[in-house]
């Protein structure tokens, strides 16, 4: 299959276009460095990707037979000033809208139209779990997860078939926030956040590019996913497990006011969650490699 990635080069897209690649597709990536990555990666097609402008020169592509749509600005790059969250919303829902207008440009039409959103669109939850077809809430970050989403819905004329990924927390070597939080636990300063007593909905991120691809390959899947592990844990439960698999006391606790002090607003969405299940993947087995939170991280702090 003809494949084009937007955010390709982040964290998880590299872990994506990996396995797109080991599986034998062609790989277009959208890039705001495409020259460079082009001489790093020479194995994918990279388009030159105007990030202003959210333009990019779809000419080279022939036959495009999906489309995996990765690409924003990251949650944690920055602090949540008014101008900071404006840039994470036009990245998202401006820059999807930009790709539909290029296929349009140049009557490309997948088969399928693979899309990112967040379980942030659920909201907190104290108790039970959260399925696909549960009720979402209106905060921030929900409500720029419904306008990501809606953007997908309201050009269905541009694809045959769509799959919206609701991610949860990514972990994995080399990126995402556990690669902050493994050298600090390893030096024996970490701890719980706050009471330790919300939900964190994870996945690893090889796991997570499972999802991607098999949600092109396999005609059968539309519709909205959660792409999280099938067993959540607890945020006291996971730093216990994070520090006896570096087998370091982690006595410390982040409490909300000091969150709020180092980061900001975003702090109030890290010290909430909800039990988010991935519903639909369990009723197709998909096959999780990584099942629990004591796998997952055991992977991910091996040296290996």
């Amino acid at each position: 299959m003809n494949v084009l990635v937007s955010g390709a080069s982040g964290f998880v897209g590299r872990h994506i276009v990996e396995l797109l690649l080991e599986k034998g597709h062609t790989v277009y990536a959208l890039s705001r460095s495409a020259e460079e990555n082009q001489k790093n990666w020479p194995k994918i097609n990279w388009i030159q990707w105007n990030n202003a402008q959210h333009v990019a020169d779809l000419g080279s592509i022939n036959k495009l037979d999906a489309v995996i749509n990765l690409a924003g600005e990251g949650l944690d790059s920055k602090r949540w000033s008014n101008g900071q969250k404006k840039e994470i919303f036009n990245s998202r829902v401006d820059g999807t809208k930009a790709i539909f207008e290029m296929l349009k440009a140049h009557s490309l039409k997948p088969e399928v139209f693979v899309s990112t959103s967040a379980v942030g669109i659920y909201g907190h939850h104290d108790s039970g779990e959260v399925v696909e077809d549960s009720a979402t809430t209106k905060d921030f970050l929900a409500n720029l997860c419904k306008d990501w989403e809606a953007v997908v819905t309201e050009n269905s004329s541009h694809y045959d078939r769509s799959v919206i990924v609701r991610v949860g927390l990514v972990l994995g070597k080399g990126g995402g926030m556990i690669s902050k939080l493994v050298p600090l636990f390893r030096l024996g300063l970490g701890g719980k956040l706050g009471s330790g007593n919300f939900f964190m909905s994870w996945i690893h991120v090889k796991d997570l590019a499972r999802i991607y691809v098999s949600a092109i390959e396999d005609s059968s899947k539309k519709g909205v996913y959660n792409g999280t592990a099938p067993f959540p844990v607890k945020n006291a439960e996971f730093t216990k497990v994070l520090s006896d698999t570096v087998v370091r006391p982690a006595h410390l606790n982040v409490p909300r006011f000091a969150l709020r002090i180092a980061v900001g607003e975003m702090a109030d969405y890290m010290l909430k969650g909800a039990k988010v299940v991935p519903s639909r993947l369990k009723q197709e087995d998909f096959h999780f490699l990584y099942p629990t939170i004591e796998r997952a991280i055991k992977d991910v702090v091996s040296k290996a």
